[in-house]
């Protein structure tokens, strides 16, 4: 607080300069004596403190998930951008640049958030996988997960299936982010003679060649490893199709049949 410089000032705290260093809120007078005449006045303090926004640099909303975003404990007038927000608290969903700014007697104070979208992408290679009568087969999801929860009530990365049917799992990744997929594990006819409901594969065993007669309308064909990992997919209508297995390893392969109207048939194929 400054006073232009005449004789004599006399303060309520004591001190007698004509500027004084006022630290805290309160009433100040002070009495100015210039030529045998006393002036007095006095003035009411207010103090403000600079203020304390302390937001995260960045934040990762997992994908369709929401959060708050907290400034603190402000009482006052704030606005947040975009949106225009005037409350410290808001909800939000959207990825993006977040900034706030609070205003009071010691000026303006600002603090930005960035909130980056995370998408967990799991996902099952195959919609669905064979299984032979009377075996079992392991569904594998990897153990990059920080939680694991299968339908069978298992919580490892590793299931044995040995029951057709529809099989589901949910994770969690690293971020908290959770996916989930189903799998439909079908079983298959393990008789080599292949002949049923009118289609015929052969040779069976075969060295490479594969042919199916007694096919009618659209058909999806679609050839699994014993991993079940699909190796071959494609569509047809004709009455005969071949499939070239050359290019694959000896082994046990398995083919499934489905129909447009969603009948599907399987079969395990020897290559030798």
């Amino acid at each position: 607080i400054s006073l232009p410089e005449v004789f004599s000032y006399f303060w309520s705290t004591g001190e007698t300069t004509s500027t004084i260093q006022a630290c805290q809120s309160g009433s100040y007078s002070v009495e100015i004596i210039q030529n045998g005449c006393a002036f007095k006045d006095t003035i009411q303090l207010s103090m403000d403190n600079p203020l304390l926004i302390n937001l995260e640099d960045t934040l990762l909303l997992c994908n369709g998930d929401g959060a708050w975003l907290d400034a603190g404990a402000l009482s006052v007038p704030v606005i947040w951008s975009p949106g225009g927000d005037t409350t410290a608290i808001i909800w939000i969903q959207n990825p993006g640049l977040y900034s706030i700014t609070a205003v009071n007697g010691c000026g303006n104070f600002y603090d930005s958030i960035m909130v980056e979208a995370h998408v967990n992408n799991f996902e099952f290679q195959n919609d669905s996988i064979p299984v032979e009568t009377n075996h079992s087969i392991a569904i594998d999801v990897g153990d990059v997960w920080q939680t694991i929860l299968w339908s069978t009530g298992d919580c490892t990365p590793i299931i044995q299936v040995f029951t057709p049917g529809t099989y589901w799992v949910q994770v969690i990744d690293d971020y908290g982010c959770d996916a989930g997929d189903t799998l439909v594990v079908y079983q298959v006819n393990d008789n080599p003679a292949i002949n049923l409901s009118h289609i015929l594969c052969y040779p069976n065993p075969t060295f490479g060649e594969l042919l199916i007669e007694g096919l009618s309308g659209q058909v999806t064909i679609e050839v699994y490893d014993y991993l079940g990992k699909r190796l071959i997919s494609l569509s047809s209508n004709e009455t005969k199709q071949y499939i070239n297995l050359n290019s694959y390893p000896i082994g046990i392969y398995y083919l499934l049949i489905q129909t447009s109207s969603q009948k599907r048939e399987s079969w395990k194929v020897v290559k030798i």
